[in-house]
């Protein structure tokens, strides 16, 4: 009896073990390598269009893919193929939502599977209240948070180490397949040895989260200095803003608008601080976005320097020196000896 009982436990645990690896094989494999969308949110304009896609993700082939959404007046589907379709913004009132199914049979193997896949579109109603697609928009804050930092930097070591670029502000973002970053920074490169200068770069941050230089945009002139961070900064001394430091306050706002209030023509936007002078007065430099007052312009970028004075007289000059301006073209905006 007991040799019956220990064989039937022995059969019992053989089939556990071997329901249980068909159960938790194959499904766990199919789990990880099941195809994903493209993108699984997606910010569109009253009748604009963009294109969605089936990312195998190591699947051996997908059979087929049937595409379906939610409302078709908000998200109409058109070029429906195995691997794409293209989302097609209808144009509401205000600002609506639908969803895109893709169900996906797909192989891995000599097996089939199918997954459903979610994508949630939003149209807005406005072409002026989407956030920032396709267009850059000005930061609202140019602190440059650590994870960024980091990945800037790995990402410009990884094209060539003897280049260096520190982040000092971020100027810009831009939603286009994932989020792009324009950013300020002190740029050097040891194998030319050449006197560090700022520059402006732009970096792509894929929906997958992968690191991208799209390009330089802007490198400020080479013979504007690039200011040091000192512990302790002395009277007549610039010092350099880092990290929260870049962040433009109340305070150097009223400073900077009474000093450009007086410049006709071009609409001066402060974006970072990039230095401070502590003297008889209070000197700023301001990285800023720059535009001249006509139609379709477009915004530049350029260094302002302000003086603003710490008493109740409300004295306060401005000069700005950009990348489109000579050095012969500053006295014209020299309202104080800056």
């Amino acid at each position: 009896m007991k040799k019956m009982l220990k064989k039937a436990a022995a059969v019992t645990l053989a089939f556990a073990m071997v329901f249980g690896m068909a159960a938790v094989g194959p499904n766990a494999i199919a789990a990880k390598k099941a195809p994903k969308l493209s993108k699984t949110k997606l910010s569109l304009s009253g009748g604009t269009m963009d294109d969605l896609k089936v990312k195998k993700n190591k699947v051996s082939k997908i059979v087929k893919t049937t595409w379906t959404t939610s409302n078709k007046k908000i998200a109409k589907l058109t070029n429906k193929k195995k691997t794409s379709v293209t989302v097609n913004a209808g144009t509401p009132q205000t600002d609506s939502s639908a969803t895109v199914k893709a169900k996906v049979t797909y192989k891995i193997g000599k097996k089939k599977y199918t997954k459903t896949l979610k994508c949630t579109v939003k149209v807005y109603g406005s072409s002026e209240d989407i956030p920032n697609v396709g267009g850059w928009s000005v930061a609202e804050d140019p602190f440059v948070p650590s994870n960024i930092i980091v990945s800037v930097e790995d990402t410009i070591k990884a094209i060539d180490p003897s280049i260096s670029f520190k982040p000092l502000a971020l100027l810009a973002t831009q939603i286009v397949n994932g989020t792009n970053y324009r950013v300020l920074g002190v740029f050097s490169n040891a194998k030319m040895d050449m006197i560090p200068s700022y520059a402006i770069l732009e970096f792509n941050q894929s929906s997958e989260g992968t690191w991208t230089l799209l390009s330089t945009t802007t490198v400020l002139k080479a013979d504007i200095p690039v200011f040091e961070k000192k512990a302790e900064a002395g009277i007549g001394d610039w010092n350099a803003c880092e990290g929260e430091d870049v962040k433009i306050g109340a305070d150097d706002k009223a400073v900077f608008d009474a000093a450009v209030s007086n410049l006709d023509g071009v609409n001066y936007t402060p974006i970072a601080k990039i230095a401070t002078c502590e003297a008889v007065l209070t000197n700023y430099c301001f990285i800023c976005e720059k535009k001249i007052v006509v139609p379709n312009a477009e915004p530049t970028y350029c260094l302002v320097y302000v003086t603003g004075d710490n008493s109740d007289t409300g004295t306060f000059g401005a000069d700005v020196n950009g990348t489109d301006r000579s050095v012969d073209d500053f006295s014209e905006l020299r309202l104080a000896g800056v």
